[in-house]
C-alpha cells in the first residue's frame, strides 16, 4: 500500500532540507520548527510505515500549487521578470541546478522509487510573454503556444528526477501538453493520477497512449469533503460500501478503442485535501470509507463483487471495532457498529469550576434567586461548592480512564509488534 503525503504544497514546504535550510525556515506554518518534519521524523516514518507495510511516497508540488517559489523567488519568472506569483523558468541552468540538488537530498529521505509532483490546476500563462522562452519557440520551429514550452519543462523535469533515481507520478493534468506536443512517455515510467471528478472512462486518452499508466483517484474512490460529500456520478456516496462496488477497470466506463488498454490502469487511491481537513476530522472524514478501497484494490475482482456487500459489514464493522481500541475515532460503519466492546472515550481537558457568584445572561430569570442564595445562605454556598468538586473529580476520574484506556490498547498493540518482529526473524544456521 502506498500512502501519499503532502510534504510541499502551495508555499509551504515542511520537510527538513540539508541542501536548502531555508526551505524550511521559511516555508513552514506556525512558530519555528512546530510544523516541521526533521530528517530523523522522516526516517521514523518510513521505517515504521515499512514495518506495517506501508510505501512512505513524498508529494512536492513545484508547479500549480506551487511550494517553492517564497523561499527561492529568483528562480521563478512571469512574462520575463522576476516575481514569487511566477514559474520556475525552463532555460535557466539555475533551475536545474537547484532541482538536481532538490531531488538528491530528498531521495536521501523517501528510499521510494516514485514522488508526486502535482502539476494540476496549473496555468502556464506566465510563460506566454516571456522574450527569452519565445525566442527559443520561435528559434526551434515552435508555435507560441504554452504547449511547447510545457512539454519542454516537463520533459527536463523527468530528467531532473531521473538523475536523483525518481520516477515522476503526476496529475492527469500534465498529460494534455505532453500529447498535443507529441511527446514520446514511452521509457519516462510516468505514472498520471486521474485526481478530478469523473467515470475512470475520462483516463481513456492517457491510457490509450504509449508508455503510459494511470492510477485513478476520481470517481467512487473520492473521499469526501464538507462542501462536496455526494459529488459522484450516479448519486453515489463515498463510504465503505460505494467504495467496496467500485469498478475501475470497468469496459461500460471506457469508449471501445480504450478496451484493449484497461491493463494500463495499475491502481487507485482516495483522497483526502487538506483544505478542510485538520485533526479534528480526518479520522472521521477518511475512516471507513477507506477500507472499502483497501480491500477493493487488494483483492481479486471475483472474490469483491456488490454482492458481497452484506457478508463483508460485519467484519468491517470489526476492524472499526479495532480502531476506536487504539483510540482512533474512526465513523459508524452500518447498523453492526453497536457491536464494539468498548466505545471511544475523548480525553477532554477537565471541566473549569464554575464561579457560582456569577450570574449567566441566559438565565436572567435565576439571576435575583442566585445572588441572594450566595449572599444569604451559607449552606448554598456549601452545597454549590460541593458540587462543583464533585463536578471537577468526575471530570479527572474520565480523562484518566480514557487516557488508561488508550495506553492499554497501545501496550497490546506493541504487543502484536513484537510477536510479528519475533516471528520475522531468521533461526541461526547449524555449524
Amino acid at each position: 500500500m502506498q500512502l501519499q503525503v503532502g510534504f510541499g504544497i502551495d508555499w509551504s514546504w515542511t520537510v527538513e532540507s540539508a541542501a536548502f535550510p531555508n526551505l524550511t525556515q521559511q516555508l513552514t506554518y506556525g512558530p519555528a520548527g512546530t510544523h516541521l518534519y526533521s530528517r530523523d521524523t522522516i526516517a521514523w516514518l518510513v521505517r515504521e510505515a515499512g514495518f506495517r507495510g506501508v510505501r512512505l511516497i513524498p508529494y512536492m508540488e513545484v508547479v500549480g500549487h506551487d511550494a517553492l517559489s517564497g523561499a527561492v523567488p529568483e528562480l521563478f519568472w512571469c512574462n520575463g521578470q522576476q516575481t514569487r506569483n511566477g514559474l520556475p523558468h525552463p532555460l535557466h541552468n539555475a533551475t536545474w541546478e537547484f532541482f538536481d540538488a532538490l531531488w538528491a537530498d530528498t531521495k536521501a529521505l523517501f528510499p521510494e522509487e516514485y514522488i508526486n509532483i502535482g502539476g494540476d490546476e496549473f496555468d502556464a500563462t506566465c510563460w506566454e510573454d516571456d522574450p527569452e522562452i519565445n525566442a527559443w519557440l520561435s528559434g526551434n520551429g515552435y508555435s507560441n503556444s504554452t504547449d511547447w514550452i510545457t512539454a519542454l519543462y516537463y520533459t527536463r523535469q523527468f530528467e531532473s528526477l531521473r538523475r536523483a533515481g525518481f520516477k515522476p507520478l503526476m496529475f492527469a493534468e500534465a498529460f494534455g501538453p505532453l500529447n498535443r506536443t507529441g511527446v514520446n512517455l514511452a521509457g519516462t515510467d510516468v505514472i498520471f493520477d486521474a485526481w478530478d471528478e469523473g467515470t475512470p472512462g475520462s483516463a481513456a486518452p492517457i491510457i490509450q497512449a504509449e508508455g503510459t499508466r494511470v492510477i485513478i483517484s476520481s470517481y467512487c474512490f473520492l473521499a469526501p469533503t464538507q462542501s462536496c460529500p455526494d459529488n459522484l456520478p450516479g448519486g453515489l456516496t463515498p463510504n465503505w460500501q460505494s467504495n467496496y462496488a467500485c469498478e475501475i477497470q470497468n469496459a461500460t466506463l471506457f469508449p471501445p478503442s480504450a478496451a484493449p488498454f484497461l491493463d494500463r490502469i495499475v491502481g487507485g487511491h482516495p483522497s483526502r485535501w487538506g483544505e478542510e481537513t485538520d485533526g479534528t476530522n480526518i479520522f472521521q472524514f477518511t475512516w471507513p470509507a477507506v477500507m472499502g478501497a483497501a480491500e477493493k484494490l487488494w483483492t481479486p475482482a471475483a472474490l469483491t463483487n456488490g454482492s458481497l456487500l452484506p457478508a463483508r459489514a460485519e467484519v468491517f464493522a470489526q476492524h472499526r471495532c479495532v480502531l476506536v481500541r487504539r483510540g482512533i475515532p474512526v465513523q459508524p460503519t452500518s447498523t453492526y457498529s453497536w457491536s464494539c466492546d468498548y466505545e471511544w472515550e475523548p480525553a477532554y481537558p477537565p471541566l473549569t469550576p464554575r464561579n457560582p457568584n456569577r450570574a449567566h445572561s441566559s438565565w436572567a430569570g435565576n439571576q435575583t434567586a442566585n445572588v441572594g442564595l450566595d449572599a444569604t445562605s451559607n449552606a448554598g454556598a456549601v452545597t454549590a461548592s460541593g458540587a462543583q468538586a464533585s463536578e471537577h473529580a468526575l471530570s479527572v476520574e474520565l480523562s484518566l480512564r480514557a487516557e488508561l484506556k488508550a495506553a492499554q490498547a497501545r501496550i497490546q498493540d506493541l504487543e502484536s509488534q513484537l510477536k510479528v518482529a519475533r516471528s520475522r526473524r531468521q533461526p541461526k544456521m547449524l555449524q
